[in-house]
């Protein structure tokens, strides 16, 4: 289930479209039959050998053995853009939270001091919704909700100062501890989290940083479109691909393909005549963000 949801959540801005089924039953095991792509996770007993799973022997098959780090893909199966440089920006960072990545890595001290530098600018920035660092005052977080606001408003004709309440119960100083260690585990777990979700949305951020060049709109109103969806053609991907970098082409060629970049391109369309997706929203800015930088 986690490798599942972590599987869709970075796969930002675009979202999974097709069947997904994290937890599959051992008595549902024929739906790994299915003629249309999925996205299933099977639970193995300890011990169980791949060749023993009944699973279909489809050309296209990705099987990902989590338990013993086993990967098995397709033929000619299409590599990531600068793959290499990606897994290492990824090991770099979960050598930093105390992760060793598999692999050997080699990277200059300045280089590795000053991406952790920018991620730790970006962990820290709450307007990129992340969780700051700083401890945050419970009073601070909850100041603009309407019921602290008529709590306040009711304490202050009483006399009370609300600022200087201790809105926390009194701990014993071992249950203090306790709540801090896990406040801080707590905390470590959303800067990792940020940070691995940085260096994809990054990829991604970049490699279609243009695509807004390649949307074709032509519909004048919502409903022509709809109506007319099905023949319209959205995007050009012929120019699109022929602006990317050659070692690029394997992977986006397919990737434009996808059902999920589809809906990502008529979401693009559809922000002209209602509101904007806020996936797209999101990407947008940053798009706007790197073009600063």
């Amino acid at each position: 289930m986690t490798v599942a949801e972590g599987i869709t959540t970075l796969l930002f801005p675009f979202q999974w479209q097709h069947v997904y089924v994290p937890i599959l039953p051992a008595s549902l095991l024929h739906f790994l039959d299915a003629p249309v792509p999925y996205l299933m996770g099977l639970q193995s007993k300890e011990g169980t050998d791949r060749s023993k799973l009944e699973l279909p022997q489809e050309a296209n098959l990705c099987f990902v053995d989590i338990d013993n780090h086993f990967i098995e893909l397709p033929e000619e199966f299409p590599q990531f853009p600068n793959k290499a440089d990606f897994i290492q920006e990824l090991s770099e960072i979960l050598l930093q939270f105390g992760i060793p990545p598999e692999g050997s890595l080699h990277c200059s001290e300045s280089a590795t001091k000053l991406k952790n530098l920018v991620l730790k600018d970006l962990v820290n920035d709450k307007k990129n919704g992340n969780v700051s660092a700083n401890n945050i005052s419970m009073y601070e977080l909850l100041k603009g909700n309407e019921t602290i606001a008529r709590l306040q408003a009711l304490a202050k004709r009483t006399g009370v100062t609300v600022e200087k309440m201790d809105l926390s119960a009194s701990l014993s100083e071992k249950e203090k501890d306790l709540k801090l260690q896990c406040e801080e585990a707590e905390l470590r777990d959303y800067q990792l989290n940020v940070q691995l979700r940085e260096v994809f949305a990054n990829r991604f951020t970049q490699m279609f940083a243009d695509y807004e060049a390649f949307v074709i709109q032509t519909a004048q109103d919502m409903e022509s479109w709809l109506t007319n969806r099905e023949q319209m053609q959205n995007f050009d991907k012929a120019s699109f691909l022929s602006d990317q970098p050659e070692p690029y082409l394997p992977f986006l060629s397919r990737f434009i393909e996808t059902q999920m970049f589809a809906t990502f391109i008529d979401n693009k369309i559809m922000s002209q005549w209602e509101e904007k997706d806020p996936l797209l929203r999101v990407f947008d800015s940053r798009i706007e963000k790197i073009r600063l930088y």
